[in-house]
């Protein structure tokens, strides 16, 4: 309520009182006669003109003022501040969250409060502008707490009003704002403390042990070692998942305190590819941190059985060698088919042989291999052999005196199927030639061949000279010898299957020519079968990380696994940042992993948030033999999730600070009792000053002016 009251005062100057005199007297004296005489009357309204126009000027001099007083009765304003940061979003032993907590306090502080006012002001950075209801509370996920801030905030917001008192409702966890300690301002401090004071359970992923490289329809193990921190006699569940489908699901024994845990997964994979799996903790029940309860993972699924078809009408030495290679693997199984007495085919163990009708009698093998001779192929034979190869089937022609390459009919028939076409008569060209790595580079697989060139293996013997590889077919090894270069290896990928033809001959005396021969040709044919079985479904350079997302801090660690060899020469990579117009933003260079041979690994420094893609490439200087990629995340590192107890224990040194107390929310009622809600009476005064005005001055000039006019209407001197 308002009131008001006005008074008139002056400046009471005896000096300037007696020169107002003096003038008025003098005024009355100058009008007892005129010349010419006027009645009394007129020498009266004369001489009252004049008397005024003095006494305005006297009280001019005394500087009057109006003098206006008012009294306000103002009620206590409480604002309540709610701390909306992210920190106030956890879950403290699997309750509601932290700000469903501090709403509730605030609900309960705001109707206790009787007639004082109450305003819900927001606050986690920085203090909110805006008055809020217990309704419209905004989410707690700030980015930042500063208390101390928000306290000074409210203050200089309420400087003009009774303040009574501020309440914080809070977990205490300041993030921002800390330099410096707590000054105490104008009033005390009512806190509620939200949360629970020590920091809650935790499960991570530590690490995942397991076999990169598996094969369908073989039991595979996966071990993950999970990290535990106050845990109190609860039980973890780690599952392993693909695609969001659990196939398999671990429960450890009852967990207390911290440690490191085992869990035994298995699965059963069937089918063959790249498998994108993941292990998972399931989030224990008020666990706080669920960004490290997971860790994803790659694998490659193999056939656990290759099954090769090798026919031979004119078989030689490379049919006995290539059934030793295969008799040597556990996983290579081979079907030879030789030339039978009376035409067709046998079988070891003297069965017969035909060539499938169809290409469901060819579906069973993964790799047909055949050295030509006989009647190969007739117009049937080559149909069926195409439409297998169209399927996703491989092939692999390997020449001889008798090859069917040598033939005009069979390259017309086999033109839809064989990486080389006619360039002229098909032909078998005599010579010592070497064999060299051919333009085409992407062939990690590839053993090394040095051993050509310096006498360790011997030269071939023959060549098919008239044929030219098609347009999609890489060379991949060429010969050397008779003053010109001609394609040795050369593949092509036909529609979903893939095609091969090596067209120097004997490639079998490598195998005779001591150990580094046999290494060759074993290298040589055992990779070729392998990639043409199967390799070639799987990445050359497999690039993995061992999470796809990682929290802002945390260093990325890459591993590369090179499919052979060859493939992590020359090794490099560099990260390329989404949006960034595949300009790297680091570059890095694996190295061996000393505890894994054929392995490369790499840890990457610290990476702002956004989406990467890790490239990685082999191959001398600037060229490239392999290449890998994969992706991963990183993600934004909360600072309010850094610790996530509450501190009840800064709370009450502010509260203490101030003269204020700190409470529980379940004891937020008692706030009530503890400020003082007085209404308070606030006196206002303000000074008018009269002199300084226009208007009163206008008054002044008017009056003498009046008398002035009025003398000469009257004809006065």
């Amino acid at each position: 309520m308002e009131s008001s009251s006005w008074t008139t005062v002056i400046d009471p100057d005896p000096w300037r009182i007696a020169a107002g005199i003096m003038l008025v007297l003098y005024a009355c004296w100058a009008y007892r006669r005129t010349l010419p005489p006027l009645s009394l009357s007129r020498r009266a309204a004369l001489a009252t003109l004049r008397i005024a126009g003095f006494i305005l000027l006297t009280v001019f001099a005394l500087d009057p003022s109006i003098v206006a007083r008012s009294e306000l009765s103002r009620s206590p304003v409480v604002p309540i501040l709610v701390d909306v940061s992210g920190s106030m979003s956890i879950k403290d032993g699997g309750t509601d969250p932290r700000i469903d907590a501090a709403i509730r306090a605030t609900g309960t502080i705001a109707g206790s409060l009787g007639e004082a006012r109450v305003d819900i002001l927001p606050f986690a950075a920085g203090l909110f502008g805006a008055v809020v209801s217990t309704g419209s509370v905004p989410p707690a996920d700030g980015e930042g707490t500063d208390i101390y801030g928000a306290i000074a905030g409210v203050e200089r917001r309420y400087a003009g009003e009774n303040l009574a008192a501020v309440v914080l409702v809070s977990d205490g966890r300041i993030t921002r704002g800390m330099s410096g300690k707590y000054v105490p301002g104008r009033v005390p401090v009512f806190a509620v403390a939200v949360g629970d004071t020590v920091d809650g359970a935790d499960l991570a992923v530590d690490r995942v042990e397991y076999e990169r490289t598996v094969y369908t329809g073989t039991r595979e193990s996966i071990r993950a070692v999970i990290r535990y921190s106050l845990v109190g006699g609860q039980v973890a569940v780690v599952e392993l998942a693909e695609g969001g489908r659990v196939l398999d699901r671990f429960r450890t024994d009852i967990l207390s305190g911290s440690g490191l845990v085992e869990a035994d997964l298995r699965y059963v994979p069937s089918e063959e590819g790249i498998h994108s799996m993941e292990v998972r903790v399931v989030v224990l029940e008020g666990e706080v941190m669920e960004g490290n309860n997971r860790e994803a993972f790659r694998i490659n699924a193999l056939k656990d059985r290759v099954e090769i078809l090798f026919f031979d009408g004119s078989p030689d030495w490379n049919m006995t060698f290539m059934r030793r290679l295969c008799e040597g693997s556990k996983r290579l199984h081979i079907d030879t088919a030789l030339p039978a007495p009376g035409g067709g085919y046998r079988v070891p163990g003297g069965g017969r042989w035909e060539f499938p009708g169809d290409v469901d009698g060819l579906s069973r093998y993964d790799l047909v291999i055949t050295g030509g001779g006989g009647t190969f192929p007739s117009a049937r034979e080559a149909e069926t052999l195409t439409r297998y190869v169209a399927a996703g089937g491989a092939v692999l022609f390997i020449a001889s005196e008798k090859s069917t390459v040598l033939s005009p009919r069979a390259l017309v028939l086999l033109r839809r199927v064989l990486p080389v076409t006619a360039a002229g008569d098909p032909r078998i060209a005599a010579g010592d030639f070497l064999v060299i790595p051919g333009p085409a580079v992407n062939a990690p697989w590839l053993p090394d061949m040095s051993g050509s060139g310096n006498g360790t293996l011997p030269p071939l013997s023959g060549v098919v000279e008239g044929l030219s590889p098609t347009a999609g077919a890489q060379v991949l090894l060429v010969l050397t010898g008779n003053g010109q270069e001609m394609p040795f290896l050369v593949v092509e990928q036909k529609e979903k299957g893939i095609s091969a033809v090596l067209l120097g001959f004997p490639v079998w005396r490598w195998r005779l020519a001591g150990e580094e021969g046999a290494d060759a040709y074993d290298g040589l044919l055992g990779g070729l079968v392998q990639y043409l079985a199967e390799g070639r479904k799987a990445p050359t350079l497999d690039v993995q990380t061992d999470r796809t997302a990682y929290r802002t801090g945390e260093m990325p660690r890459i591993t590369v696994f090179p499919s052979t060899g060859r493939a992590g020469e020359g090794i490099r990579g560099e990260i390329v940042a989404a949006g960034s117009d595949g300009v790297p933003v680091e570059t890095f260079i694996p190295v061996p992993d000393p505890a894994r041979p054929g392995v490369y690994v790499a840890v990457l420094g610290n990476l702002p948030p956004g989406d990467y893609t890790v490239r990685v490439k082999a191959g001398p200087g600037d060229g490239s033999t392999a290449e890998g990629s994969t992706t991963f995340a990183v993600e934004p590192l909360s600072v309010e999730m850094l610790r996530t107890s509450g501190d009840a224990g800064l709370l009450g040194r502010i509260a203490a600070a101030s003269g204020g107390k700190v409470v529980r929310p379940d004891d937020a009622a008692e706030l009530a009792g503890m400020i003082d809600l007085e209404t308070d009476t606030v006196v206002s005064t303000s000074v008018r000053k009269i002199r300084g005005k226009a208007w009163f001055f206008a008054v002044i000039v008017l009056v003498f002016a009046a008398e002035w006019l009025l003398r000469k209407i009257l004809g006065l001197v």
